[in-house]
């Protein structure tokens, strides 16, 4: 299973750009990401959101993303691509 976290924060209307980085911008983005991680199915208590909201590249965060969308993917038996979706050169990336 693929997932491109860039693609899951577009998908859910969140940052798909210049969230990671050190600056307040790229917090707030980050924060608002997780946001929408949550309103997607994300769990997690307070400790952990400040640690991913705090943490500039952002690697936890796009862990969520796949985590999130790997959970809906098998919830929603989805593993097996759509047949217009699928390049024999490429891999299919879930969002």
């Amino acid at each position: 299973l693929e997932v491109y976290p860039a693609g899951v924060f577009a998908a859910l209307d969140c940052h798909d750009d210049r969230y990671k980085g050190d600056d307040e911008a790229e917090r707030r983005r980050r924060a608002a990401n997780l946001d929408g991680l949550r309103a997607a199915g994300a769990r997690l208590d307070d400790g952990l959101a400040t640690r991913l909201v705090e943490d500039a590249g952002g690697d936890g965060l796009d862990a969520l993303a796949a985590a999130v969308v790997a959970a809906r993917v098998v919830r929603e038996d989805r593993l097996e691509p759509p047949a217009d979706a699928w390049l024999p050169v490429e891999s299919h990336s879930y969002v």
